[in-house]
């Protein structure tokens, strides 16, 4: 009698399951993490990526002018790209009321605004015209307004450790007090006053 062939291993097909749950870990880890931490992170990354991509496909020439979204002759900045994660990012949270991690909604955010910054010129008009009558001004505008937006994260990153190191300090203060401090401490120090009067 012939025995029926096996597909595979216990443990090739164990590979799969640990991979999974190694995804999950990620996502619960960047889930509970600070959120200004972890968009200022997002954010720095996803311009990082438009210029490298950008600079690959114009200058480079290494990737294929087709990474770009092209209709009708129009090609879709990245910057459109990002309005549509921030749209829908608030309407999911404010208007739904949908429940999402800080963290996970910190890195969404964080891509979103990076991709819309790193585009910051596309705010002020023309791309065509401002980018050939005045080079540096397109450069130079996306570079402050990235510059600025990851300046003012670690602000309140400085600012939220410099206000925990306080709390964590004050409450190493009271402690102290109630370590020092206790009924029977506070008995013989007015003994102590006594004698001495």
């Amino acid at each position: 009698m012939g025995s029926t062939p096996t597909t595979g291993t216990r443990g090739e097909n164990q590979l799969p399951d640990q991979a999974n749950q190694k995804s999950k870990n990620i996502f619960k880890e960047i889930g509970g993490a600070d959120p200004l931490k972890v968009g200022l992170m997002a954010f720095l990354v996803s311009v990082f990526l438009s210029r490298l991509v950008g600079f690959l496909v114009i200058d480079g020439h290494v990737l294929p002018a087709s990474v770009f979204v092209d209709i009708h002759g129009y090609r879709l900045h990245h910057f459109v790209y990002g309005n549509i994660i921030l749209t829908v990012l608030g309407f999911l949270t404010f208007i739904l009321n949908v429940e999402i991690a800080p963290g996970i909604a910190a890195m969404i955010y964080g891509i979103g605004l990076g991709f819309v910054m790193d585009e910051f010129i596309l705010w002020l008009g023309s791309i065509t015209y401002l980018s050939v009558n005045s080079i540096w001004v397109f450069n130079t505008a996306n570079s402050l307004a990235v510059i600025a937006v990851a300046a003012l994260m670690m602000y309140f990153i400085y600012q939220r450790g410099k206000k925990k190191k306080l709390a964590a300090k004050g409450s190493g203060n009271i402690a102290a007090k109630e370590i020092f401090f206790t009924p029977e401490m506070q008995n013989e120090n007015l003994n102590i006053q006594k004698k001495n009067v």
